[in-house]
């Protein structure tokens, strides 16, 4: 057996299924990047119950991260031999989805020049720009 921990993309979701003594298992296909435009497939398994659950969660194109024992086996492909992975989950992450849209704020929260906050805006700001008052001698301009 190999330690081993690894990224990548689900490219097949969870399947449950039993084993011959009627416990679940939950098993998952893992395309981990090699470098270039070459990957991967890493069989994922786990058939400790939290982690089941956790693997059962994932969707088809999530990124995670998995980390067990791994068995290396070698059988004949298309292109000749290749490698195939099994790895049996002792921890797992996932990352989900990626979301593009930011957190939407309330209009009034925006300033007019588009910045959401200003932390001059703590101090009090004395109308010139510069947050604090004129007074209390921080409004020097900087030497360089």
């Amino acid at each position: 057996m190999i330690s081993m921990m690894t990224s990548g993309h689900v490219v097949r979701g969870p399947q449950t299924r039993q084993t011959r003594q009627g416990s679940d298992f939950v098993t998952v296909l893992l395309s981990t990047p090699m470098g270039g435009d070459q990957s991967q497939l890493v069989n994922v398994t786990a058939f400790d119950s939290d982690l089941c659950r956790v693997l059962a969660g994932v969707r088809k194109g999530e990124d995670m991260t998995v980390s067990g024992r791994a068995t290396l086996g070698i059988y004949e492909g298309q292109n000749g031999p290749q490698v195939s992975v099994q790895l049996t989950a002792t921890r797992i992450m996932v990352m989900g989805e990626a979301s593009a849209k930011p957190r939407s704020r309330k209009d009034s929260q925006a300033k007019p020049d588009g910045r959401q906050y200003d932390p001059r805006d703590l101090h009090g700001g004395n109308g010139n720009g510069q947050g604090y008052p004129a007074e209390d001698g921080f409004n020097d301009e900087v030497p360089f």
